[in-house]
């Protein structure tokens, strides 16, 4: 006796979400995995897709979605990976500081550096790498 063939949960919506995700990564757009399963969410509703009752979009779900597309992740810490490094830049940007400063009496300046640390963080984002499945057969 020949086994069921199972159709996958909801292959529609799957689909959709791998070219969210690939959209997201050839755009160089920081995601996170919070926003991918609230995507997922959001194209269920929109369509009024529907999966098992039991369904639910869990981390495990989404590893596993993960690693079928081919997606790998990579995080990323606020903006060190998009910061240009050139002497030119440096020293604009030094003495823009240095004229902001001179306006003001030596006793109002204090170095508040730890505030740079938090500037334009993103939260829990990574990279999407895309790679290509590698098929054995």
């Amino acid at each position: 006796m020949p086994k069921k063939i199972r159709e996958p949960a909801l292959l529609e919506l799957k689909l959709l979400l791998a070219q969210y995700v690939t959209d997201m990564a050839n755009a160089s757009q920081p995601i996170s995995m919070a926003s991918i399963i609230h995507q997922a969410k959001i194209q269920c509703r929109r369509r009024q897709l529907e999966g098992p009752e039991y369904f639910q979009f869990s981390n495990g779900w989404l590893t596993k979605f993960m690693r079928r597309y081919g997606f790998k992740s990579r995080r990323i810490h606020g903006e060190s990976g998009e910061v240009e490094v050139n002497a030119d830049n440096i020293q604009d940007k030094f003495n823009a500081v240095k004229a902001k400063i001179s306006e003001f009496p030596p006793e109002r300046i204090y170095n508040i550096d730890e505030t740079g640390f938090f500037y334009k963080q993103v939260e829990e984002s990574l990279r999407i790498k895309l790679v290509e499945k590698r098929h054995c057969y």
